[in-house]
């Protein structure tokens, strides 16, 4: 058993890119674009993936480099820059123990990443990270998903009830994935679940893979709590990606905005 943290492998990879294609509808990819167009210098996106926003970010002429935990993920990510004339710089590093060469000017980590790092040690390295990794006066941008918006935390209650089964079919090929939810702690605020990966040919089983992952929780004020531990000035949250609108709890999303003092 493998657990997500560790690494997607390349099948992992290919149903994620499936899932979430560049180019697919997505309600923060224009926020992150059209903020990151206005400010001036690099930025660095923490969790890039295939590059669902990287790459729309580059099409917009921002300088943006991205990190993540996994060379399948990094690898589908430089392959679609390359198709479209993109050499970003792509670095191999945990959320939670990274350094850089040169500072940024801003640092985002969109689609609420952070909720990938259990525990509040965890995140707080990876917030010192960023902070060690900016500019003075520079920006990270962070989202969060609210708890009781999580598909996951909200089926607490079943643990062992699976959820939908989800597939993607291309040519004679076929990709499912099953989720079946362990358990929610309630002390730590942490959902944790299995994931059972397969990959089909004419109906012959190719490869399969389970993975134990965790999803980690925060309040509004937790988070805003442990930026300010991190030495981070909060200067901002955004709701559902529109700016001006205050955050509650029948929000989608937060967005916190906060710089390096």
């Amino acid at each position: 058993m493998t657990h997500a943290r560790s690494g997607y492998s390349d099948l992992t990879a290919e149903v994620y890119c499936l899932s979430n294609p560049v180019d697919g509808t997505y309600r923060d990819v224009a926020y992150h674009v059209e903020f990151l167009r206005g400010l001036a210098g690099r930025a660095l996106e923490l969790g890039c993936g295939n590059g669902r926003i990287l790459i729309p970010v580059l099409r917009a002429d921002v300088e943006i480099d991205g990190l993540d935990h996994s060379p399948a993920m990094l690898a589908a990510c430089r392959a679609r820059a390359a198709q479209e004339g993109f050499a970003p710089q792509l670095i191999a590093a945990d959320m939670a123990d990274f350094g850089v060469e040169q500072p940024y000017d801003v640092i985002v980590a969109a689609a609420g990443v952070l909720k990938e790092l259990a525990g509040r040690d965890a995140a707080l390295r990876s917030l010192r990270c960023c902070y060690s990794a900016l500019k003075p006066g520079g920006r990270l941008v962070v989202d969060l998903v609210p708890q009781r918006c999580n598909s996951l935390a909200s089926a607490a209650e079943r643990p062992t009830e699976p959820a939908p089964l989800r597939y993607w079919r291309r040519g004679d090929l076929l990709w499912t994935v099953e989720t079946v939810l362990l358990d929610y702690d309630s002390s730590t605020d942490r959902t944790v679940a299995l994931r059972r990966y397969e990959k089909w040919c004419e109906g012959r089983l190719v490869r399969t893979e389970l993975h134990e992952f965790c999803l980690q929780h925060w309040s509004l004020d937790a988070f805003g709590g442990l930026l300010v531990d991190a030495g981070f000035v909060v200067d901002d949250v955004v709701a559902d990606y529109k700016s001006g609108s205050q955050p509650g709890p029948g929000n989608r999303d937060w967005t916190f905005h906060v710089y390096r003092p």
